[in-house]
């Protein structure tokens, strides 16, 4: 069994095209941390969606953090200097969004509302 399970950034805002044949098909990338301090490590992968899975895809913007599970796999490609590259992708992914950037970027202020359950329990 191949499976790919991690939580991550979306790196690129994800693009949707169709096949020839009419098919949705999604693509991006996620940055996945392992580690902290100096011996964190990113790691980038491509993001594969078809069909009726890019559904979410409007939902998904650059910098959200989400989790992705799918099949990992290892493509090969020659990049424009003609060098052969290889890339990590996760194909037929399924998507859980976790966060936006936009929530997170927003500083929390304290509360100083009152607990309205304080002198009562409501059960």
């Amino acid at each position: 069994m191949n499976n790919f399970s991690a939580i991550g950034r979306v790196g690129t805002q994800p693009e949707l095209k169709q096949t020839a044949k009419g098919d949705d098909v999604a693509s991006f990338s996620v940055a996945v941390d392992s580690g902290y301090g100096d011996k964190k490590v990113t790691t980038w992968f491509r993001v594969g969606l078809f069909g009726k899975k890019t559904g979410i895809v409007p939902y998904i913007n650059k910098g959200d953090k989400i989790a992705v599970t799918g099949e990992i796999v290892n493509r090969e490609y020659t990049a424009k200097d003609g060098t052969k590259q290889q890339s990590l992708e996760i194909n037929n992914a399924n998507i859980t969004l976790i966060g936006s950037k936009q929530a997170s970027d927003k500083p929390v202020a304290a509360s100083n509302s009152i607990d309205p359950f304080e002198d009562e329990m409501p059960f």
